[in-house]
């Protein structure tokens, strides 16, 4: 006999009604009535755990309010804490105290904007009537009538009575006189006035400029009224809003129209700037324009937006340079947007403005000021090691432990640091840790810090940004054109820029010890880095470069920055100083427009020479004239010697060129006494110099001694020693072995 498998419920609805009988219908009431018992059994089961977790988180509620209940009868009952709560109390009534006042100052302003509208408004109109009365005034004051009235006035006595008919036929004569008097000035203005016709002018000969006029309304023009006219010594007029580190670093280089936010429409009307250049400024153009660039909940005003619009419509290009990019990105967008060219300090956001705006954008690098950043009296250094900057204990996590790090490292050795806010009385969260209090010294402001470049031997640079490929200190740039070498955290955007071997970079405590102690200790390594550090900020990273780049970009076709034009000459005696001269000519690495060498070869001891840029000449009987024609074909800027028996090396040439750039003087050259100077009125070399061609110096130039010396028995020029680096002289008489020695030694 088969055993029967228990039916269930999807078996039995496959089962044929055969089957059906009431055996099996039985059993499978059985089986049913089981797995009920089961599901009953279950179900009180999770019955009872869910009335279990009910009342266990009932309890859990309630321990957790009576436990809150006592932490706040305990922290009401702290000084410290009750404290505490009565300052935030306090807060917040002084933060609702604070927008009421904002709003009521708000009202105000409102108010005073429109009541100024209002009296500007009624200015025009008074000054309208006033000019009506006037008319009328003349008009009645110069009429017949009034003659003849003045005279029947004036009639004061019997005498005068007898006179009146005189007196008023005199008044009649005078009037006819006047009347005709009118109409020949108007006759003759009109035919002053009337065009003729006349032949062509050549086409070679340029129409004549006119003067254009331009009306200033009546409340614009009291806005300027007494405001200074912006300083001319560049060919470049722009209005700017600058804070006061870019406002010095740009102003060499532009006639700076400074407006504040309710005159600039009299400045653009009067000044006519051809460019209109805004930074991301916290305050601007000394705190006038502070709250008014960024993006504030409760902006002053919106004069940025309206000087924008008002520089579009007459088509006049619109620049604005983000310097605090990437950090502020979000804070300055919104002003951005606004403008026909964007400047990002930081290369990565380039793809945010264009996601973000319609406007031209491109990168533009901080930069050094050559006039406040320089190597010009750096030659005494004190061995020391400096900080200058801020620390965050709560902010930049990355940069407080470069921070840390790096100055444990400089700890080992002499360290001064300048805390930018202790003049202010830091707090605990600017508060450097107290194991550097004994190296701060106080703070710098800005226009004393670039002494303090000079000063000391090695400074110290951490960075809050350090994977931007642009963006990085300012410090950098300023600090290397001090010739003074730098030690820094790592930074993207410095290896980018300067390589490695320039700025000594580092990622730990033992490379940072390694870096300062190398460059403390070993005087070649310090001046190769300080040598190469000039060049390679004063070849391409001045705020003339960048000003140029912006001028550039929007199409001005105007230049800021000088066109060269070397002019080096050298008298030989044979073919070999000739070829050897040449060379060393050829070798010269400089940016320059235009370079030339003449060899003025003694008793035709040389024909030609076929090279580049090289012409053979006779001297004649007078070196410094035939030297004074030569420049003068050439049009050079710059003329300096080369002597067949002293050595020049590759950078001789560059160097003395951006000597001039940051010491402005009339001779530069090398010092005698070979070290490095960096001073004015130090005695030079007599066969390394390079002077500055002005019209006032051609007679220089024609008293040149016999050798090339410039003969300045007055003290007329202005002389400037620089580093004694690429230059040997009296190498003639030198060894093979022990030239190329010194060579190494001195071509850095």
């Amino acid at each position: 006999m088969n055993k029967q498998t228990p039916a269930t419920p999807e078996a039995m609805t496959i089962q044929t009604s055969s089957e059906r009988d009431p055996a099996t219908l039985a059993s499978t009431i059985d089986v049913l009535q089981r797995e009920l018992e089961v599901a009953q059994t279950k179900r009180g089961g999770h019955y009872k755990k869910l009335i279990f977790e009910i009342e266990r988180n009932a309890k859990l509620v309630n321990e957790v309010s009576q436990l809150k209940t006592a932490l706040d009868q305990t922290l009401l009952g702290v000084p410290e804490f009750q404290q505490l709560n009565d300052e935030l109390a306090e807060a917040r009534k002084q933060i609702a105290s604070l927008r009421a006042e904002l709003d009521v100052a708000q009202q105000k302003r409102a108010g005073h904007y429109a009541k100024l509208q209002y009296e500007i408004e009624r200015n025009r109109k008074l000054e309208k009537q006033a000019r009506i009365f006037e008319n009328e005034f003349n008009r009645v004051s110069n009429s017949l009538t009034w003659d003849l009235g003045s005279a029947l006035v004036g009639t004061k006595s019997i005498r005068q009575v007898f006179t009146l008919p005189l007196r008023l036929w005199q008044a009649n004569q005078r009037y006819k006189q006047k009347m005709l008097k009118r109409r020949m000035m108007g006759s003759e203005a009109k035919r002053i006035d009337t065009p003729t016709i006349a032949a062509p002018a050549p086409a070679s000969v340029p129409a004549p400029a006119q003067p254009t006029t331009i009306d200033i309304p009546l409340g614009e023009d009291l806005s300027i009224l007494g405001w200074p006219a912006a300083p001319v010594h560049s060919t470049v007029t722009a209005m700017t809003v600058f804070d006061e580190f870019s406002r010095e670093c740009f102003a060499p280089y532009l006639n700076l129209v400074e407006p504040r936010p309710d005159n600039w429409k009299g400045l653009l009307a009067r000044d006519q700037p051809e460019l209109l250049l805004i930074e991301s400024a916290w305050r601007g153009n000394r705190s006038s324009w502070q709250y008014r660039v960024g993006s504030y909940a409760h902006p002053p005003g919106r004069e940025l937006q309206a000087m924008v619009n008002g520089f579009k419509e007459r088509g006049i290009p619109t620049v604005f340079w983000n310097k605090e990019d990437p950090v502020h990105f979000n804070n300055f967008i919104e002003a951005a947007r606004q403008f026909d060219f964007v400047f990002t300090t930081a290369e990565e956001a380039m793809p945010q403005y264009a996601a973000r705006s319609s406007s031209n954008v491109n990168v533009l690098p901080f930069a050094c000021e050559p006039g406040l950043h320089n190597p010009i009296g750096s030659s005494e250094r004190n061995g020391k090691l400096c900080f200058a900057g801020s620390y965050y204990a709560n902010r930049f996590a990355d940069r407080r432990d470069d921070q840390i790090m790096l100055l444990d490292a400089a700890m080992k050795h002499k360290l001064d640091i300048f805390d930018r806010n202790h003049a202010a009385g830091a707090k605990s969260d600017f508060a450097f840790p107290e194991r550097f209090q004994g190296c701060i010294r106080g703070s710098l402001p800005y226009d004393e810090m670039s002494r303090a470049y000079r000063r000391y031997s090695v400074f110290l640079n951490v960075n809050s940004v350090i994977d931007s490929r642009t963006m990085f200190s300012r410090r950098v740039y300023e600090l290397l054109a001090c010739g003074t070498p730098v030690v820094s955290t790592r930074s993207l955007g410095i290896d980018e820029t300067f390589g490695r071997d320039l700025v000594w970079t580092v990622d730990d405590a033992k490379e940072a010890d390694e870096a300062m102690r190398a460059l403390l200790e070993s005087p070649d390594e310090w001046r190769r880095r300080s040598l190469n550090g000039i060049r390679a900020v004063f070849s391409e990273h001045t705020f003339a470069h960048r000003t140029q780049q912006i001028l550039d970009t929007v199409g001005i076709k105007k230049r800021v920055i000088e066109d060269v034009r070397v002019l080096v000459f050298a008298v030989v005696d044979n073919a070999n100083e000739a070829r050897r001269v040449a060379d060393m000519f050829a070798s010269q690495a400089m940016s320059v427009s235009a370079k030339r060498l003449v060899l003025f070869a003694r008793k035709g001891s040389v024909k030609s020479l076929d090279m580049p840029d090289v012409e053979v000449v006779s001297p004649g009987n007078h070196l410094g004239e035939a030297v004074s024609r030569a420049s003068a074909a050439f049009n050079a800027t710059h003329v300096g010697v080369f002597s067949p028996r002293a050595f020049y090396g590759k950078w001789y040439l560059q160097d003395l060129l951006h000597a001039f750039v940051y010491s402005q003087a009339d001779i530069v050259g090398k010092p005698r006494d070979g070290t490095d100077r960096y001073a004015f009125d130090v005695e030079r070399d007599h066969q390394a110099w390079l002077l500055r061609v002005k019209p006032a110096q051609s007679p220089v130039l024609e008293m040149l001694g016999p050798d090339g010396a410039v003969l300045d028995g007055q003290g007329s020029l202005r002389s400037f020693s620089a580093d004694s680096a690429n230059y040997l002289p009296d190498v003639a008489k030198m060894r093979e072995a022990v030239l190329r020695n010194k060579i190494a030694a001195i071509q850095i």
